[in-house]
């Protein structure tokens, strides 16, 4: 078994991080004909951990493939300055150790705090 290239989510490298749906409609239907929406899909990354600090936030389906080219609010560069991620709704998160998605990579089904 590969140890994790990630720990503590002190990336040493570039990383680029995709995100999917796990659900693809929109709503929920129950037997009875009874619907309700399911959550929204997102996955947020902040600079501290414990979810606080600046934050980025990916929706389903995006991803980006050069985190060098990705800011906080602040202009500071998210690259390397990720301490917890958030992950809401039925999703998953896949983390990548180089850009354009190389290398070694790990996927999160829960949130890091």
């Amino acid at each position: 078994m590969k140890p994790n290239p990630f720990p503590h989510l002190l990336f040493v490298a570039s990383v680029a991080v995709a995100i999917a749906s796990t659900a693809l409609a929109q709503s929920v239907r129950y037997p009875d004909g009874y619907s309700e929406p399911l959550p929204p899909v997102c996955v947020t990354l902040f600079s501290s951990d414990h979810y606080r600090g600046e934050s980025v936030t990916l929706g389903a389906g995006e991803r980006w493939d050069d985190m060098n080219h990705i800011r906080f609010p602040s202009g500071r560069r998210v690259n390397n300055r990720v301490s917890s991620i958030l992950i809401e709704g039925p999703a998953f998160v896949t983390l990548y150790d180089h850009r354009d998605f190389g290398e070694e990579s790990i996927s999160l089904l829960d949130s890091i705090p």
